[in-house]
């Protein structure tokens, strides 16, 4: 095993490069996210995994923006977990900025399929990295997330009443025998997540039914 310099802080040539490779990269999409404004769009997927990864490994704090090149850990199970996250994360297309773009593109034309989303409801790029956070929680299936989507789209407002997200309660009947229904949301926290990343106000839609 070829001995260890120690300016590299005690990685390999080899490991040293990629850690450096890898910060490169992390920086890159940070720059770019500050200058279009995206609200740290581009620090998805592969960025939040590696972030994540190096919290748990006691390397940064909680939040703290991800760096890797730097000396290479006393213990070896550390130091190994450290290289293969960093190896995941540079193989991951979603690692830079195009393999970034191209998979959210990629994505976002299966899920408004997926979904049944056409013309003007189907879901913006925009709107699918406000919705992140809610697919990572992981505290809801993808079925219902999707779901709830899609009613929210289409303003479907009998699948989010069977849900039990919102509920309707009379408020008038005019003259014509059409009776105002009130929208109230239920404080189902999914509803109130998803609304919010798409723009919408359930409370504030108007349900006419015949009385």
């Amino acid at each position: 095993m070829a001995k260890r310099k120690p300016w590299l802080g005690g990685w390999s040539r080899e490991e040293r490069a990629l850690l450096k490779k890898a910060d490169r990269r992390l920086r890159e999409l940070e720059r770019t996210d500050t200058a279009a404004g995206t609200r740290e769009q581009l620090r998805g997927f592969a960025y939040r995994m590696l972030q994540t990864d190096l919290e748990r490994l006691g390397m940064i704090g909680t939040g703290d923006r991800p760096r890797v090149d730097r000396k290479r850990p006393e213990n070896a199970n550390t130091a190994r977990a450290l290289l293969n996250r960093v190896r995941a994360f540079m193989e991951a297309p979603s690692s830079t900025i195009t393999g970034y773009r191209q998979m959210l593109k990629k994505n976002l034309a299966s899920f408004n399929q997926k979904a049944r989303l056409t013309g003007s409801e189907r879901v913006t790029a925009e709107e699918m990295e406000e919705l992140a956070d809610v697919f990572e929680s992981g505290n809801y299936g993808s079925g219902t997330v999707m779901t709830t989507i899609n009613a929210v789209k289409t303003r479907d407002v009998d699948t989010l009443r069977a849900l039990g997200m919102i509920r309707t309660s009379k408020v008038s009947t005019d003259d014509l025998g059409v009776t105002h229904g009130s929208i109230e949301l239920t404080g189902d926290a999914l509803l109130s997540r998803v609304a919010g990343a798409l723009g919408e106000d359930p409370a504030k839609w108007r349900e006419w039914t015949t009385a």
